[in-house]
């Protein structure tokens, strides 16, 4: 009969070592807290878009709040220049009744 001998070399070569089983654990940890990490970077990132989205809205609010108001006032102002006419005499300006109380009848606007 013949007996079979195995060389130590073949033997060591088939089974991993400790270092290769290292390496994967670490490489698997790695990779997962990476993978982590990009879903919390992601996350955070949804996150702060949306703030910044909800702070330009609120913006845009109180601009438009600001022009309406601006608008309202020079509306008001236009009102009261549109007013009465007290009427001019020949050659003169025409002067709004609503521009005494403004600057002592500053404004002044000619009729053509």
């Amino acid at each position: 009969m013949a007996t079979a001998t195995v060389r130590p070399d073949l033997l060591r070569r088939s089974t991993p070592s400790l270092g290769t089983y290292l390496g994967a654990l670490v490489s698997a940890a790695l990779l997962s807290a990476l993978a982590m990490g990009g879903a919390a970077a992601w996350t955070g990132a949804r996150g702060q878009r949306a703030a910044l989205e909800a702070g330009l809205q609120d913006t845009a609010r109180a601009l438009v709040l600001a022009i309406d108001a601006e608008i309202s006032g020079r509306i008001a102002a236009l009102t009261v220049l549109a007013g009465p006419r007290v009427q001019p005499e020949a050659g003169q300006d025409v002067i709004f009744e609503g521009t005494r109380p403004i600057a002592g009848g500053f404004f002044k606007l000619t009729e053509t």
